[in-house]
């Protein structure tokens, strides 16, 4: 039974700005407080507020909000249990004693003697007598040391001007962007700060962060990390800034699991799908946010598949336009089919969303996406005619259209200033078929006792590119 203080512990311990940025949710300070777009609504002017004193957060659009554990119920869509056991598992448990560990190295700052030390004393404490035979699964130790290790590698981002440099130098330019997706950098210092404890060492080598002799494998890397679906570390992808001089894409020993990006998927049914983490970081940079990434022409994993089965409707492939890409995508769009969910190829002109960015516009971009789905273009042009301008009154209450999206208001429960409604989104004023089960809730809107479409002030929500 999970006690009181560990929920306490949870909801105080855990720093709410830091966490939901480490699940990629862009947030900025406004005065004490944060604010973003929401990830549980088509949100287009944020709306989403994180109050970090008291470490609550609320969405004013869509009436969310809560604690940390009420965060992790809607964005994983899990029980209040759930939500719990997995914040339990990446976060320590209250009233467990902390040993001191002797920082052998001299010279290091406060900072970075503490980084692997805190690893140490996890180490210490796993179970040896399990072993992992066949497929890799990362222990709940080897997670938070893993997280360590991704933390060093981000602070010497910001350090070493090698890994913004070459990725400024590959078109992705907005800081926001690798703060989102956890950027970091490999520069060879972070031996200097491990812990003297062959534990440590030994594990460090299992996971693939070190080699035989006690080097790092990623030397001279850009880094992102992969979560997994509880928002732990579970794999890292490297890319060589001298790939002349090494292998030009790594990941840690072991097959490829987790994502990067999923909470892509909460805000739209609409995917695009790139060949490599690269690829998505670019889209990303260039506006489109609802990118995943596969791990290479054949790195459409289980895990993918999964994620995509719950609310994904469609998915746009875009890989590079050589032979191997285009064989990765017909195999890709295989997978994608026999879960039922529609596929679209992108025809680059360009071998790689890198190049294709270097000479077009986001744009331009959007053109490639009308052009592999026609059907959306004239579905669009046709629904435009009536964006805004559908209104029509009922016996209780009215129906408003904007762009793709027909709202019906019917009163429940009047108020002196509000009107209690719920309403159901379709995809036409006739179809029973909703669109989405998360925009078909309860919801407060401010509604005059006899309006007309120019004064019902709804905040529709348009998917954001």
């Amino acid at each position: 039974m999970i006690s009181q203080d560990e929920i306490e512990a949870i909801k105080h311990g855990v720093e709410l700005v830091s966490f939901m940025k480490a699940r990629g949710i862009e947030l900025h300070q406004v005065g004490e407080n944060y604010r973003g777009l929401c990830p549980f609504h088509e949100d287009t002017t944020p709306s989403f507020t994180v109050n970090p004193k008291e470490n609550l957060w609320n969405c004013f659009g869509c009436g969310t909000g809560g604690d940390v554990i009420r965060f992790v119920e809607l964005i994983d869509q899990v029980d209040f249990t759930q939500a719990v056991k997995r914040l339990s598992a990446n976060h320590p448990k209250p009233g467990k004693p902390k040993t001191a560990v002797k920082e052998k190295k001299k010279g290091l700052s406060v900072a970075d003697k503490k980084l692997l030390a805190r690893g140490n004393r996890i180490q210490k404490t796993e179970d040896r007598s399990q072993k992992r035979p066949g497929k890799k699964v990362l222990s709940v130790a080897d997670k938070k040391l893993l997280a360590r290790v991704v933390g060093y590698y981000q602070h010497s981002f910001t350090e070493d001007s090698r890994g913004v440099d070459y990725l400024r130098n590959r078109g992705i330019t907005t800081n926001q962007t690798l703060t989102d997706f956890g950027a970091g950098f490999v520069n060879g210092s972070l031996k200097k700060i491990l812990p003297e404890d062959p534990a440590v060492i030994k594990t460090l080598k299992t996971l693939g962060i070190l080699n035989a002799k006690g080097n790092e494998i990623f030397y001279k890397c850009v880094v992102f990390p992969i979560y997994d679906t509880d928002g732990a570390i579970v794999n890292l992808y490297g890319r060589n800034i001298d790939p002349a001089h090494g292998v030009s894409h790594l990941y840690l020993a072991g097959s490829r699991s987790g994502l990067v990006n999923r909470q892509a998927v909460p805000r739209s049914a609409s995917i695009i799908l790139t060949e490599s983490i690269i690829d998505a970081v670019t889209l990303y940079d260039q506006g489109f946010t609802n990118v995943i990434p596969a791990y290479g022409v054949n790195g459409l994993t289980e895990d993918h598949l999964v994620l995509f089965n719950s609310a994904v409707t469609e998915v746009y492939l875009c890989f590079d336009s050589d032979p191997a890409g285009k064989d990765g995508a017909t195999q890709a769009a295989e997978q994608l089919q026999k879960k039922g969910i529609t596929v679209y190829t992108v025809e680059l002109p360009d071998k790689d969303i890198t190049i294709y960015f270097n000479r077009h516009t986001p744009e331009e971009f959007e053109q490639l996406l009308k052009a592999a789905n026609p059907a959306s273009v004239e579905q669009s042009d046709s629904l435009n005619k009536r964006k805004q301008t559908l209104y029509q009154q009922e016996e209780h209450g009215f129906t408003v259209g904007y762009a793709t999206r027909q709202y019906q208001v019917k009163g429940i429960q009047r108020g002196d200033t509000q009107l209690k409604a719920t309403i159901k989104v379709s995809e036409d004023v006739s179809s029973s078929k909703t669109l989405r089960a998360d925009y078909h809730r309860p919801l407060l809107l401010s509604v005059p006792a006899t309006g007309s479409p120019s004064s019902v002030p709804i905040c529709l929500p348009n998917r954001k590119r």
